[in-house]
């Protein structure tokens, strides 16, 4: 008889083979489960809050934290921190050159915070360059490397430079109705100083920067950036490159920030905003003469503007400062951090009139939240306090002295 399979297992006849693995499974089963009790209460895993933020109750909503795990075990002491990566050192093909004149200048700390800022925060190690005409002994203690808390050792800093102007080669135009115009036109004599310096004779790019910038952060990719996307190198037509204005000024360069390379022509550029400074000694601002160059059908140079993004400059103003303050005070967690928060440059631009209305403690805070100071950490130089240059006074030139002046500017112009 044909047998005939209904589809249906006899429940009664097991394999032997399929209750042994059942076994098996079950006794796994139970290992794991005390294992995972096991963990769960051991105090060597536990759920803790940072130390640095408040309990969740404490907390709105929209600030809640989310725990952590820490699985370090209690029993071993913590592993020091790595070692942080060494800074990647500049070539001589790039300096960096500020000016500072004037005795209210030397009283202050823009120096020691333009300086200082470099070193530690920009991570800069290349030639920084100061043309000062206050007395060498002034700025000498700078030449030491306790500038740079990346070094404790006495050795000279010999990136550090100090020149004085040589008031025989290169005398201030007293000419200008504006004081701080006296001063101004240094600017277009950088080339020429480097050219005076075997030192900097490899130098091929020059960032003059004003000095009250203060630097946000690594300088290594701002200037990287910069060189890439404007592709700054030497070329056939002089030129210079410069930040757009401010607002409604945007296409008027500003002169506190410009590169200036030597192969490509830019001490013409120089020479050229130097004689139209002198044309016009009643004007209070040196982006006035650009503009004057800019429109001038014979000029030479091409002024290359480069766009103001925040992430590589900023302006502050008293608002954007109380605004940040304001922030990091109901914040016991400083987020976003201070490197990502501020540009590769921060210009205090304008300082009599920009930062006469901020509060000398709002200016402190915001300061050492920018130099990464830790809470307590003392400011040695004073450079974390409110400088406030106080606003040059217009003199009133007569007729004489016009004709004086202008004698001076035709002679300046035929050299």
């Amino acid at each position: 008889m044909a047998n005939i399979s209904t589809g249906k297992t006899n429940s009664r006849r097991r394999s032997p083979v399929t209750t042994k693995t059942l076994v098996w499974l079950s006794l796994a089963f139970i290992l794991i489960f005390r294992a995972s009790e096991t963990i769960r209460t051991s105090p060597q895993y536990v759920l803790e809050w940072t130390q640095d933020t408040p309990s969740k109750e404490a907390l709105p909503s929209s600030q809640t934290s989310t725990p952590r795990f820490s699985a370090d075990p209690i029993s071993t002491a913590p592993e020091e921190a790595p070692p942080p990566p060494p800074i990647k050192p500049f070539d001589d093909k790039r300096a960096i050159f500020l000016i500072s004149m004037g005795e209210k200048a030397a009283n202050g700390t823009l120096v020691e915070r333009f300086l200082w800022s470099a070193r530690n925060i920009g991570k800069y190690n290349g030639w920084i360059i100061l043309l000062t005409d206050a007395p060498h002994s002034r700025y000498d203690h700078l030449q030491l490397s306790n500038n740079n808390k990346n070094h404790h050792t006495n050795t000279v800093d010999d990136k550090f430079v100090i020149l004085n102007p040589s008031l025989h080669e290169n005398p201030p135009k007293p000419v200008f109705t504006f004081d701080a115009m006296n001063f101004k036109i240094y600017k277009t004599y950088v080339l020429e100083y480097l050219d005076r310096d075997s030192r900097f004779q490899n130098v091929e790019l020059v960032y003059y920067l004003d000095v009250d910038i203060v630097f946000g952060n690594a300088l290594q990719r701002f200037f990287d950036y910069l060189e890439r996307e404007y592709e700054i190198k030497a070329g056939p037509q002089p030129k210079v490159w410069m930040f757009e204005g401010h607002e409604k000024r945007r296409k008027i360069p500003q002169g506190g920030q410009m590169i200036l390379h030597r192969k490509a022509g830019s001490q013409t550029c120089l020479n050229e905003w130097r004689a139209s400074m002198m044309t016009n000694f009643e004007d209070l601002a040196d982006q006035s003469a650009m503009k004057r160059l800019i429109k001038s059908p014979e000029r030479k140079c091409e002024f290359v503007l480069m766009k103001r993004e925040a992430r590589y400059i900023q302006f502050p103003e008293t608002a954007d400062i109380e605004d940040r303050v304001g922030f990091l005070q109901n914040h016991t967690r400083r987020v976003p951090k201070a490197r990502d928060y501020y540009g590769s440059l921060v210009h205090f631009r304008n300082t009599a009139l920009v930062m006469k209305d901020t509060s000398a403690e709002a200016l402190e805070y915001y300061m050492r939240d920018i130099m990464g100071f830790q809470p307590g950490q003392p400011d040695e130089f004073g450079i974390t306090t409110k400088v406030l240059m106080s606003t040059p006074k217009i003199k009133k030139l007569n007729t004489d002295t016009q004709v004086h002046l202008q004698s001076l500017s035709a002679k300046d112009s035929s050299n």
